[in-house]
């Protein structure tokens, strides 16, 4: 993983927190939640649950889970997804906290989450299964994990930033219009991105076998073909691309 800047990625990530945090709230404000909470709220044990929001970004679980009422707390290794996170739950009457951490080395103690969700998150990380590792490490005994990620090995990556104005306008993702500074960063992260371990791993298969080591079972799969996770394309991805993975650890 030479060609991965952890820093470079996470500034990436700051320069774009603006802009994909109006994404997600849009997401919210047009009831898409619903969509996804329809897959977990039947899925999850009842009562108040302590959450991990695991890459938190601008906080769209921490959101939707916090109006549930449960206990979350949202890390992200980018300081401006933080940020935006703290800014939306409060706009949304949610009490939430948020810490600048690494997804792959969480400084939790072991067994303290009901639930840990992760949105978009393991294909952008150098060592996932690590960061699969350390998820399952911090869940209790009998806790779930959530994973809504796509199949990146079929995008290619290196054509991040170099879309056409049209194209954006196309993309739920890049509705709201970026500076050239972010443009410039996106292409110099595509290139980064497209060396990294996810994006050349046939997934959720890579996912299950993970998570199977881990002692995690009961492994439920929804594909995107079955269900409308996105309002249209993401970057090309058809909604196809993209699973919604639960797993309950033994």
């Amino acid at each position: 993983m030479e060609s991965f800047d952890r820093e470079k990625n996470g500034r990436y990530w700051d320069l774009s927190s603006e802009t994909y945090s109006k994404t997600i709230i849009e997401d919210i404000d047009e009831g898409l939640s619903g969509n996804w909470v329809s897959l977990m709220d039947e899925r999850m044990p009842k009562g108040k649950l302590k959450v991990l929001d695991c890459g938190c970004g601008p906080g769209f679980f921490s959101i939707v889970l916090g109006k549930m009422g449960h206990e979350v707390i949202g890390i992200d290794y980018s300081e401006g997804m933080l940020k935006e996170a703290e800014t939306n739950c409060a706009r949304h009457g949610i009490r939430g906290e948020f810490i600048r951490m690494d997804a792959e080395n969480l400084e939790f103690d072991d067994g303290c989450f009901d639930l840990i969700v992760t949105r978009n998150v393991l294909w952008n990380l150098p060592h996932p299964d690590k960061a699969y590792s350390e998820i399952i490490r911090v869940l209790k005994n009998g806790g779930a994990v959530c994973v809504f990620d796509a199949s990146y090995a079929e995008f290619d990556m290196t054509s991040i930033g170099k879309d056409t104005e049209e194209e954006r306008k196309k993309n739920p993702y890049m509705r709201h219009s970026e500076s050239e500074s972010v443009r410039e960063e996106m292409k110099e992260n595509g290139q980064g991105m497209s060396s990294l371990p996810l994006n050349s791993q046939p997934r959720p298969e890579w996912d299950i076998s993970v998570l199977k080591k881990l002692s995690v079972k009961s492994i439920d799969i929804v594909f995107g073909d079955n269900f409308n996770f996105h309002p249209a394309d993401e970057k090309g991805l058809k909604n196809r691309h993209f699973f919604f993975l639960w797993g309950v650890k033994e």
